[in-house]
């Protein structure tokens, strides 16, 4: 009876861990105020006891900086604004080298993308007040995976957030 009892709570404690339910903090809803889903920013946030989710106004330009940190570690930045061009090309290179397995990926809203393991940089096509949404993203910690394929949570995460953040802000443009 004894084993049995145990088995099951291992079994229960095993669960938990496999599921993420071992942090302290619960994965928030939204991110600069964007609606977010959870299964597609859990994956980014490692374990902890506390998680801040800050967002700060840009001064330069339209725009705002945020970030997710966990047990004060900053987890997730992303600096975001109005821009009249994309990402200008000789630039793409420079953003390739920075990020680790940088590429040019295709993505889920208009606009383009070069997203790595630990970051990316994306130009989202909008409507007002200017014609990009631009967005610098860093990724770090215990989560960002240094292979061929570790962009894909990252990516995940943005085919959500920018066009969360592009219809927050009505800017959002058709395909």
């Amino acid at each position: 009876m004894k084993t049995t009892t145990r088995s099951a709570l291992f079994l229960v404690a095993l669960a938990l861990t496999a599921t993420g339910c071992g942090s302290g903090f619960t994965v928030p809803e939204t991110f600069c105020d964007a609606v977010v889903k959870k299964d597609d920013l859990s994956p980014l946030l490692p374990e902890g006891e506390k998680l801040k989710n800050k967002r700060m106004k840009a001064r330069s330009k339209p725009g705002a900086f945020c970030s997710l940190s966990v047990d004060g570690t900053r987890i997730l930045y992303v600096a975001y604004q109005h821009d009249d061009a994309p990402l200008l090309p000789e630039n793409r290179r420079a953003v390739i080298q920075r990020l680790e397995r940088a590429a040019t990926r295709k993505v889920s809203f208009p606009g383009e993308a070069i997203i790595g393991s630990n970051g990316a940089e994306v130009s989202a096509k909008c409507i007002d007040p200017t014609p990009y949404l631009t967005f610098d993203v860093q990724f770090a910690g215990e989560r960002v995976e240094d292979s061929s394929s570790g962009y894909k949570k990252l990516q995940r995460f943005l085919d959500d957030f920018v066009p969360a953040v592009t219809e927050h802000l009505e800017c959002t443009a058709d395909s």
